[in-house]
C-alpha cells in the first residue's frame, strides 16, 4: 500500500511544482512620479500637489495621518512628511492569440 502511495506522489510531483518569481522592491516601481519629499509641510504639499482625494485622521503617538492622491500616499507625522508610497497599478496583461 505504501509503495503505491509513494509511486503516485512521485508521478504527480512535477505537476505540483510551481515557479516562484521574485522582483526586487527597487525594480517594482519603474514609473517616475513627482511626489512630496521628506519633511515637507502639509501646507506645501497641498500647494504643490493640490488637495488630496482622501485624508485620514491622525492615529497613535506620535500622530500619523495619510493623504491619498491618485498615484501615491503621503504619510505625515504631525505636519511633516515622513514617507510617500507609490500606488502600484497592475499593467494589463497582453493576450496573444494563437494562429490556427
Amino acid at each position: 500500500m505504501f509503495r503505491y502511495l509513494l509511486i503516485t506522489l512521485l508521478a504527480a510531483s512535477p505537476a505540483i511544482i510551481a515557479e516562484e518569481l521574485k522582483i526586487p522592491i527597487s525594480e517594482q516601481g519603474n514609473e517616475e512620479v513627482k511626489r512630496p519629499h521628506k519633511s515637507m509641510l502639509k501646507a506645501d504639499v497641498e500647494r504643490v500637489f493640490g488637495a488630496p482625494l482622501d485624508r485620514t485622521e491622525p492615529v497613535g503617538e506620535p500622530p500619523i495621518s495619510r493623504w491619498h492622491y491618485e498615484k501615491f500616499i503621503v504619510y505625515f507625522e504631525y505636519d511633516h512628511v515622513v514617507h510617500t508610497v507609490l500606488i502600484h497599478k497592475r499593467k494589463p496583461e497582453t493576450v496573444v492569440e494563437e494562429q490556427p
